[in-house]
């Protein structure tokens, strides 16, 4: 489980998170929720030690994350950022294997169960059918299959990912937050991700939390939160609540 005890971030002068206190266990998809600059990426950057905090603890498992060991953090947490390395002379099969850093390191030798790990990752994420392909001729949609294959063949028990749902086509980003559910709940994985589409969120999450101005406005399940007095504080706009017609979740739709 991950815990936040009053974490804060500052930067330059600017509070960026002020006193977040938050428990994030493992098995649950965790949307993080809020306008630009409401400190969502950079509390996913704090979770995934990409940033430390200003003040406040932040452990995982009951022990702070400064003193998880490097390799040994991969192993139990995943980060996709936001914006992908680029990647060239790789194909999707080699690109995966990186996935296995954390278990044999840079001089280790690549064994039997590395390729099963990736050989599974490529086929929970429907990549197995472009393995050979070069990975900077993929298109969106496919890439972003491939690093979250390489974030499976890490094998740890969290995923944390800025945006992965951030492609401009619509069907490439249910697709994703579809595989990403569905990953989830097979595997047990606590999934932390920030989202910006508010209907997204409630529809593929279990629980979301929601940041405004840096600091924590709400938590809980979805249902909890789709309302109009919640959604008027995050966003600032008068919003209504409906239920979708077929799948029944609520529906934020702008006043």
């Amino acid at each position: 489980m991950f815990e936040l005890n009053d974490v804060s971030f500052h930067l330059a002068g600017r509070r960026l998170l002020q006193q977040i206190s938050l428990q994030l266990p493992q098995g649950q998809t965790v949307g993080l929720i809020g306008h630009n600059g409401s400190g969502k990426s950079t509390l996913v950057k704090l979770l995934a030690r990409q940033l430390e905090p200003t003040g406040g603890r932040l452990r995982l498992d009951g022990r702070p994350l400064n003193e998880w060991p490097e390799r040994e953090f991969a192993r139990h947490v995943a980060y996709l950022p936001q914006r992908l390395p680029a990647v060239e002379n790789l194909t999707v099969r080699e690109l995966v294997g990186f996935g296995r850093y954390p278990w044999h390191g840079p001089l280790g030798r690549f064994g039997a169960d590395d390729r099963l790990h990736v050989e599974r990752a490529l086929e929970l994420t429907g990549a197995a059918g472009f393995a050979e392909r070069p990975a900077e001729r993929l298109s969106d949609g496919e890439r972003q299959r491939v690093w979250l294959a390489m974030l499976l063949a890490q094998n740890t028990r969290y995923l944390l990912l800025d945006e992965p749902s951030s492609a401009p086509d619509p069907a490439h980003q249910v697709e994703i937050l579809d595989l990403l559910r569905d990953l989830g709940r097979h595997l047990g994985l606590g999934v932390v991700m920030v989202l910006h589409d508010i209907n997204m969120a409630a529809r593929y999450c279990d629980r979301l939390v929601a940041l405004h101005g840096g600091r924590l406005l709400a938590s809980g399940p979805p249902s909890a939160l789709m309302n109009p007095a919640t959604l008027e504080a995050l966003y600032s706009i008068p919003m209504h609540v409906l239920q979708h017609p077929e799948a029944g979740q609520p529906v934020a739709v702008v006043h």
